[in-house]
C-alpha cells in the first residue's frame, strides 16, 4: 500500500506558491509567473530605478541581468545569520547555485571581488524591503 504522504499525486502535498520577497500565498497566476505578488514586484521595480542602484557602478546590462533573474525565480533567501541575509542565486546555466548577499557573491566574478548581477539582485531586494518598512513607519506615525 503506497504512503500517501510521499505520493506525488496527493494534491495536500502540493505546496501553494508563496511570494518569494514576503511569504505570502500568491493567488492569481501572474503572481505565481513571477514568484513574487502584485505589491512585493511592484516594490521591487520601483527600488531598481532608486539612485542608489542607477548612479552605482552596476552597468544596464547587469541590472537587466538582475530584473530577470529575480523575475524568473532564480533568487530566494537561503538563510538568516546575525550579520545579514545569505540568499541563493542561480547561475546563468540554470544549474549552479551561488551564495549571495549586498557585499560578497561566490560566482566566479565575486570571487574576484568584481561586482556581479547576483550581488545587485540582492541589493535591489533588500532596498525594496527596507523601503517599504519605512513607508510603513511613517503611515503609522501620520495614523497615529
Amino acid at each position: 500500500m503506497p504512503n500517501d504522504d510521499l505520493d506525488p499525486d496527493v494534491s495536500a502535498n502540493v505546496a501553494q506558491p508563496c511570494c518569494i520577497r514576503c511569504g505570502r500565498e500568491l493567488v492569481s497566476l501572474r503572481s505565481q509567473r513571477l514568484n513574487y505578488g502584485h505589491e512585493c514586484w511592484s516594490a521591487i521595480l520601483a527600488a531598481s530605478r532608486l539612485p542608489e542602484i542607477r548612479e552605482s557602478a552596476w552597468t544596464f546590462t547587469q541590472l537587466d541581468n538582475a530584473i530577470d533573474l529575480m523575475r524568473e525565480g532564480g533568487i530566494m533567501l537561503w538563510r538568516k545569520s546575525s550579520r545579514n541575509l545569505i540568499y541563493r542565486s542561480v547561475a546563468t546555466d540554470g544549474v549552479t547555485f551561488y551564495l549571495t548577499t549586498v557585499q560578497a557573491c561566490n560566482c566566479p566574478a565575486g570571487r574576484w571581488e568584481r561586482s556581479c548581477y547576483h550581488r545587485l539582485a540582492v541589493t535591489i531586494l533588500q532596498l525594496s524591503i527596507e523601503t517599504a518598512r519605512v513607508r510603513r513607519q511613517l503611515e503609522r506615525r501620520k495614523a497615529s
